[in-house]
């Protein structure tokens, strides 16, 4: 409960109030609020750069500010910047090193925070030693700002508000909590749906709004994978074929939905197809792998919803492929959007997992090129480059169901690996998805190694 008392307000202040706007995968411009905030570190104070990103407490701060408050600790760092015209712009975090700290190069007139700037934020590339990581974070006069939650995970730390512009940081004490604080604190309330489990032995260590059927968006893609490995399975559909793009899904390609444009009668691989739809969780490569396994997307929906029955994924319900908002043909319109609950969701992946544990072999790349389609794609899930062990699952995002995430992690305790999954279903940004199920891993390494499989 001493974190509770000490961590859990600073991050209600971020979850309670996020605004949906944050592109999942796309670059975002919306208000910044520079001015400087008191970073305390062991009694010492350092003034840094810093901004209020939407609103005020969403707190980025400068790492270079940052480099410098923590000099002389165990986390010490320095962040270099480095510009190739064959890679662009990318960071390195220099661990145990120390540099030059610009915090303070440029004051703030009046530390006016109503000084707004229109900010762009995007999953700029930050190596931490030799690991690519995709956290999102602001970009300007040759620094980085993180949030600070973010800036927790990434160096172990704990952090306190001690006032609106002075923050306390703790870097001899890890980041260790309870889920059941964060249920308690209301950290977790904007969610639909919260899960951490063992898909191995099945147990769930945690879950909040488990049960309750909610809107999944893109996760769906995960029914559809064991769909098309069944078929495969069977030989309904040859994994080294390829499928004749339809109509439909070249429609799909080329309205707002799209993600890769594909023309009718195009020759696609089946593999390419599988990889952009779990990847680049592209709607028309599942409409395609739909349409040729059972003749249309609406006999596929059958099969789904069958095999969730089939499955005891109780509250399911799928009305297509893809995940996409569907409207019936009622006069009387509405969006409808498939729905599970987090625990039906871990299910499915403890039964994908067990029987198609190449599902992995996929999800768990960083990039990939499709040849044939000409499109190269990072994975969609920011967490296979931030969190050691992850093997994938799946994003998924709409208007309704919010931003989710479905994950896996490999965790080793005495030679033993189980795979873990942790589930957020409704966070408001891409940002909190990641955030949160960064946590939940963080929880479960710690059970893990005290308590064993």
């Amino acid at each position: 409960m001493k974190f509770a008392k000490r961590i859990l307000p600073l991050l209600l202040c971020f979850v309670l109030i996020l605004p949906l706007g944050m592109q999942a995968f796309a670059d975002d411009y919306a208000v910044a609020r520079p001015y400087k905030v008191t970073l305390t570190v062991n009694g010492k104070e350092t003034r840094v750069r810093a901004y209020d990103f939407e609103y005020t407490n969403n707190v980025y701060i400068s790492l270079k500010g940052l480099s410098s408050a923590l000099n002389g600790t165990s986390k010490k760092f320095f962040l270099q910047m480095t510009s190739t015209k064959e890679d662009g712009t990318y960071f390195t975090i220099a661990r145990g090193k120390t540099g030059l700290a610009a915090s303070d190069a440029q004051d703030l007139v009046n530390n006016d925070k109503r000084k707004a700037e229109y900010m762009n934020i995007k999953r700029n590339r930050l190596f931490d030693g030799r690991n690519e990581t995709r956290y999102y974070t602001l970009f300007s006069e040759n620094d980085l700002y993180m949030n600070l939650i973010d800036i927790m995970l990434v160096f172990d730390l704990k952090a306190n508000y001690l006032d609106e512009n002075s923050i306390e940081l703790f870097p001899d004490q890890p980041l260790d909590y309870c889920p059941e604080d964060l249920e308690e604190s209301g950290f977790l309330h904007p969610f639909t749906g919260v899960l951490i489990g063992d898909a191995d032995t099945g147990k769930i260590l945690y879950s909040y709004r488990g049960v309750t059927p909610t809107a999944i968006a893109s996760t769906t893609k995960l029914m559809t994978y064991l769909l098309v490995a069944e078929a495969m399975e069977r030989g309904e559909l040859d994994p080294n074929g390829s499928i004749t793009i339809s109509s439909n899904a070249s429609a799909i390609s080329y309205s707002g939905d799209g993600t890769i444009p594909l023309n009718p009668g195009q020759q696609i691989p089946v593999q390419e197809l599988i990889h952009a739809m779990m990847l680049a969780s592209s709607n028309e490569s599942a409409t395609a792998l739909a349409e040729e396994i059972c003749g249309s997307e609406d006999a596929f929906v059958e099969r789904m919803n069958q095999r969730a029955q089939d499955l005891g994924l109780a509250g399911s319900l799928f009305y297509n492929s893809n995940g996409l908002p569907s409207f019936g043909e009622s006069p009387l319109q509405t969006k409808r959007q498939n729905r599970m609950s987090a625990v039906g969701m871990f299910r499915l992946c403890q039964y994908i997992l067990k029987n198609y544990p190449e599902i992995t072999d996929i999800t768990s790349l960083q990039f990939k090129n499709m040849p044939t389609m000409k499109y190269t794609t990072a994975n969609s899930n920011p967490l296979v480059f931030n969190t050691r062990g992850v093997t994938g699952l799946k994003t998924g995002t709409t208007n309704k169901a919010g931003y989710c995430l479905v994950c896996s992690k490999d965790i080793t305790v005495e030679d033993e690996t189980h795979s873990i999954i942790a589930i957020a279903f409704g966070a408001e940004t891409a940002t909190e998805r990641g955030q949160v199920c960064q946590l939940l891993y963080n929880y479960a390494d710690r059970y893990y190694a005290e308590n064993g499989f």
